[in-house]
């Protein structure tokens, strides 16, 4: 996925800070007049961006397999783990709420990672 974006902040290493909207699930059409989805700002890190200063308009793209891994994590992951803890406290009573919070943990860390924005054109 790919957007173009303002430069707010330089940082060393090349990162820079950008602001960018959040597209809404409709894709911005405004075609009906019926979306009420807000247009919200966000600031983002993104790599790649040596000399490029407050202000500079850039191109910045996201590996859409990271979007779509969280995504699947936070839509699927809820629904495969109340089965698998049904079926755990089925068989084996409170010791599967135990193992549940044990496996939790772990893709918990997992979720925690970010998505990483790379700056593919420096206008």
């Amino acid at each position: 996925m790919t957007q173009t974006v303002t430069v707010t902040r330089g940082y060393s290493r090349g990162f820079v800070e950008v602001e960018m909207t959040r597209p809404s699930a409709c894709g911005n059409c405004a075609e009906c007049g019926g979306c009420a989805a807000p247009r919200e700002v966000v600031r983002v890190m993104a790599r790649g961006g040596a000399g490029a200063k407050p202000g500079d308009e850039v191109i910045i793209e996201s590996r859409s397999g990271n979007i779509l891994g969280l995504a699947a994590l936070v839509y699927l992951m809820p629904l495969a783990l109340f089965f698998a803890g049904y079926a755990f406290g089925a068989v084996f009573g409170g010791l599967g709420f135990a193992l549940g919070i044990a496996l939790i943990v772990p893709l918990n860390k997992l979720a925690g990672k970010k998505v990483v924005y790379e700056v593919v054109n420096n206008n």
